[in-house]
């Protein structure tokens, strides 16, 4: 490498670091100068792990987390289980939390902030969240305030936007404290669902499903064979026939299922579980769930509880003509799958008898009344050979059917056809005459039945213009004198 090239080199080196720097300052434009050092942390002492008690309080409300014997829980929700994971990045987040600008604020500007205490004031667009962390006898209050937000760049023709990367915050009544931190806090309410563990029950490899509501007429009992089967009536009436593409949507119910929130101490009376529709699911893997569902809320929600159990088979019985070196293999696999069923069980059980609120998606499949599980008349008549979706005693012409799933609206029949006068046959085509490069068109008459006339006369009019076509184009060929004998 020469000296011209090691000079372009370096001042290319010096052109993107200059650009880097430019864009830095740029990105941190929004940010005041007058910024702490990294090392000095919001809550210098935060005892990170000797905290038992959590409040959180805002315009909205409050709830309160405490820890116990059994980990952290719900004072709102009755003592439920608190998720672990949102109260550990919580805490670690306050612990590590340093300021990347201490503006200087007055008391009188803190509104403008949303740093005022919300005990002092309901405006929510002024009031703090403030979080109370308890550690034995000492006590630290950190406010959460107003979000930071930077402006995006536009890209494309809808323009940019803006987005949180910050907040303000202040410990205590301190306002020396007041600082602009990175973590947004966007998971921080004072709502007590938001803090519930949503561990649920998982309802897998149905076998089978007996529906009772309060009316006794739409009950209905479905079961199958294996578990990539289809659902038959277990409880089959004189002309029913269970719709497969309707009990589908049963095979998987409460796979994944989740809830909003818990309702312990509501009387039954308000949640509708006075008189429940019951449910009962049961396993191919030995596991039986009674459901009660109560009556749905202002948001269509429903009040549901459980109880749930299990016969674990814990001794396998070997396979006729087993290889003994394949005994301790299955063996192991066998108690590992006990194991697995015995865990899930005694999580389950824990939930059992709480009063849950879940999503009308939750239950949706199996909220149905008998009726709507069965095929329909159409559907019957389609599988008896008829055409779907006609009045008994009407039939479509030869060829022609109503579309999959339509049918006439109740008390509307078809028409009968009025006799259609005979259709003479086509009068026949002169041939063309005899030449050298071409012969005779025919075009042998059609015949057809009633319902073909109109698309008998359309063909019967193409082949008619191309006879005459074909006549024109013989009448204008030359015609091949013979040649003279030598």
């Amino acid at each position: 490498m020469n000296q011209k090239q090691l000079g372009i080199l370096v001042a290319l080196v010096v052109v993107i670091g200059g650009i880097g720097i430019v864009a830095f300052k740029s990105q941190k434009s929004d940010w005041s100068p007058d910024t702490a050092s990294s090392d000095d942390r919001v809550i210098a002492d935060f005892p990170l792990n000797d905290v038992s008690e959590i409040s959180i309080k805002d315009a909205d409300g409050e709830v309160n987390l405490a820890k116990g014997e059994g980990g952290w829980t719900v004072k709102e929700r009755g003592g439920y289980a608190a998720n672990f994971d949102n109260i550990h990045e919580l805490l670690r987040t306050v612990w590590e939390l340093e300021p990347v600008q201490q503006p200087k604020v007055g008391e009188s500007h803190l509104g403008r902030l949303k740093l005022l205490d919300p005990a002092q004031s309901d405006d929510a667009e002024k009031t703090a969240t403030r979080v109370e962390f308890r550690a034995g006898g000492t006590s630290h209050t950190l406010r959460v305030g107003k979000e930071h937000m930077r402006k995006q760049q536009a890209q494309g023709p809808m323009g940019g936007g803006s987005f949180p990367d910050g907040r303000y915050v202040m410990v205590g009544d301190d306002l020396a404290s007041i600082s602009l931190v990175e973590p947004t806090f966007s998971s921080v309410t004072s709502s007590a669902a938001d803090w519930l563990n949503k561990a649920f029950i998982k309802i897998e490899k149905i076998k089978s499903i007996s529906y009772t509501p309060a009316e006794a007429t739409n009950a209905w009992s479905v079961t199958r064979e294996s578990d990539a089967g289809d659902y038959a009536l277990a409880d089959k009436k004189e002309g029913e026939e269970l719709d497969s593409s309707k009990t589908s949507s049963l095979k998987y119910l409460m796979s994944s299922p989740s809830f909003v929130d818990v309702a312990n101490g509501k009387p039954d009376a308000e949640t509708g579980l006075d008189k429940p529709t019951k449910a009962t699911i049961e396993t191919f893997e030995g596991f039986t769930y009674d459901l009660s569902i109560g009556k749905q809320d202002d948001k269509e929600q429903y009040f549901l509880k459980f109880d749930v159990s299990a016969k674990i088979e814990k001794e396998r019985k070997p396979a006729e003509g087993e290889k003994p070196e394949d005994k301790e293999k299955l063996d192991k696999e066998h108690k590992e799958k006990v194991e697995k069923a015995e865990e899930k069980l005694a999580n389950e059980k824990k939930l059992a008898g709480t009063v849950f609120v879940v999503s009308k998606f939750t239950v949706d499949a199996l909220m149905k009344p008998r009726k709507d599980l069965m095929k329909g008349p159409e559907q019957e008549g389609a599988a008896a050979g008829g055409a779907p979706g006609l009045p008994p005693g009407v039939n479509l012409p030869p060829g022609m059917s109503l579309p999959p799933g339509m049918s006439l609206p109740p008390g509307v029949n078809l028409p009968a056809a009025p006799a259609a006068p005979a259709v003479p046959p086509a009068p026949p085509v002169p041939p063309a005459p005899k030449s050298s490069e071409s012969s005779a068109v025919k075009t042998p008459p059609l015949t057809t039945s009633d319902l073909e006339k109109t698309a008998a006369e359309a063909v019967q009019k193409t082949l008619d213009a191309a006879a005459t076509e074909a006549k024109k184009a013989a009448e204008a060929a030359p015609k091949t004198e013979a040649a003279p004998k030598k």
